[in-house]
């Protein structure tokens, strides 16, 4: 995929905050590649409440096995979720159990720090218009405490 991208000239080369050079992809094939992982979730999350998921845990295969069947089957498709191993050879690799979890783990971190930040900047603004916003914002809770982490600390 990656040699795909830089083929097609799809990927920039720039420095990061750090100074640090940085490859990033050009839009579309961002655009492409989430629009893969998308399906690929969707699909995922939809077989997990199946009872043909059941069948096949009942037969002995463990998910890491399913997943990549189901990553077999959605390629013959044409569908192709995939990840970037940025921890290791840095090449576009097909989904696995391991990366599929990397990601919603990455994911998870990105919205406790969104709504940490968010937080933040609502709490100065409270500060900025004592008398005006206090009656008309309420913090929202977040739907389940402890969502984003095992031990159940909130974010």
């Amino acid at each position: 995929m990656k040699d795909f991208a830089s083929a097609c000239d799809l990927i920039y080369f720039g420095r990061n905050i750090a100074g640090d050079q940085a490859e990033s992809l050009d839009p579309i094939a961002r655009h492409y590649i989430h629009r893969m992982r998308g399906a690929m979730e969707t699909f995922v999350e939809w077989f997990w409440t199946t009872p043909e998921y059941e069948h096949w845990v009942t037969n002995g295969h463990s998910d890491e096995e399913i997943l990549r069947q189901i990553v077999e089957v959605m390629v013959s498709f044409d569908v192709y979720p995939v990840w970037c191993d940025r921890e290791g050879d840095e090449r576009w690799k097909l989904m696995d159990l391991h990366a599929y979890a990397r990601l919603r783990e990455i994911r998870a971190f990105a919205i406790a720090s969104e709504v940490g930040e968010k937080g933040t900047k609502m709490e100065l603004m409270m500060n900025r218009f004592p008398r005006e916003l206090p009656g008309k914002y309420h913090r929202p809770v977040l739907p389940r405490e402890g969502a984003f982490s095992e031990s159940g600390e909130s974010c």
